[in-house]
């Protein structure tokens, strides 16, 4: 973070898992956050270990990332949680409707 302060304000990709499978312990990404004050960050999370088994709601972690900072999506297969033959994609209108 503190290299990040350093940078002029630029455009930030951040792709992570929401989960560590091997620990079974949720990523803390509260870090984003502060880089997200500086810079334009947009952030994919694979969450496919946790849709339908953790998390608050049946969106696995999706509603922790939330944050008005950071273009979030949070996309899994619903094969590994929840056995079923498909995907998910979420994230706010405006960016899942860009071309």
């Amino acid at each position: 973070m503190e290299q990040s302060d350093q940078l002029s304000p630029r455009k930030i990709l951040i792709i992570g898992n929401a989960l560590d499978p091997m620990r079974c312990e949720i990523h803390d990404y509260r870090w984003v956050r502060t880089i997200a004050r500086k810079h334009q960050v947009c952030q994919l999370i694979d969450d496919s270990h946790a849709f339908g088994t953790l998390g608050p709601s049946i969106y696995g972690t999706y509603d922790q990332w939330a944050n008005p900072r950071i273009d979030l999506v949070v996309s899994g297969s619903l094969g590994k949680g929840l056995g079923l033959p498909a995907g998910i994609i979420l994230g706010s209108s405006k960016q899942i409707q860009k071309n």
